[in-house]
């Protein structure tokens, strides 16, 4: 397996890690270098990532996080705006780190909301321990431009009046977890939800589901959203679509 080449540079200012207060955040350790295989990805893509200075059998792995650009689903209690990436069989993706303190994983990038995304990674002693509560260190955040085929299709138009009667289309595919349907909403540029379908209907193109603006609706901006749920946690995310309601 050939190693990844590094598309960043981090800071390479050493920094000394020291245990974490119970509850505290893990520390960036900015002597550590976090890669991927290419700056821009997209998403079912695989990429290669790799992680350094990792004591030797601790476990590395990093993840996906949407920094402003999130979607409105995330505003909702209880959701986290980050995705991990994940083997074949389902299994989170990782790697244990060599002699060296350097360990890799190969994985298909996931189903995400194309735009600016982080990479975070992290170091810890306990595989079981993934999250920066119980992680041994952080590594400086790499940021990654991410691309999508899952696109949302919305007609008649994206300027419409209210009472307008809306099809939207879910294109690209079905959601890729098995179990989690696309859920649509119409969202308030504040993250209310505003409109729910009460009509699915198939089409040529993919699943298309019938969402109507509520008469009497403030004109201005909205997002129509699409993201693979199931009760509060989210699996994947089409590209949003902003209609004007004039």
């Amino acid at each position: 397996m050939s190693t990844s080449t590094s598309v960043t540079t981090t800071t390479t200012e050493s920094t000394s890690t020291t245990t974490n207060p119970v509850g505290s955040v893990a520390s960036i350790n900015y002597g550590a270098k976090l890669t991927i295989s290419s700056a821009t990805i997209a998403v079912g893509q695989q990429v290669t990532v790799t992680g350094t200075g990792c004591p030797a059998r601790y476990w590395g792995a990093a993840s996906l996080d949407y920094d402003n650009n999130a979607p409105l689903i995330f505003d909702s209690g209880g959701t986290e705006d980050d995705e991990n990436f994940t083997s074949a069989n389902g299994d989170e993706s990782g790697g244990t780190a060599d002699a060296d303190g350097l360990w890799m994983f190969v994985a298909t990038v996931p189903m995400v909301a194309p735009g600016t995304l982080t990479l975070n990674g992290f170091c810890t002693s306990n595989q079981s321990d993934d999250n920066d509560l119980t992680s041994d260190f952080r590594y400086p955040p790499v940021s990654v431009t991410v691309t999508t085929p899952y696109q949302l299709e919305v007609r008649p138009a994206t300027t419409v009046t209210p009472g307008t009667t809306l099809t939207v289309n879910l294109v690209g595919g079905p959601c890729t977890n098995d179990g989690a349907g696309g859920e649509v909403i119409l969202y308030s540029e504040s993250g209310t939800q505003i409109a729910f379908p009460h009509v699915s209907a198939a089409t040529a193109g993919g699943s298309a589901q019938i969402l109507v603006v509520p008469p009497g609706l403030t004109p201005g901006q909205y997002q129509v959203e699409a993201d693979c749920s199931e009760y509060i946690a989210v699996f994947g995310s089409y590209a949003p679509v902003t209609i004007t309601v004039q």
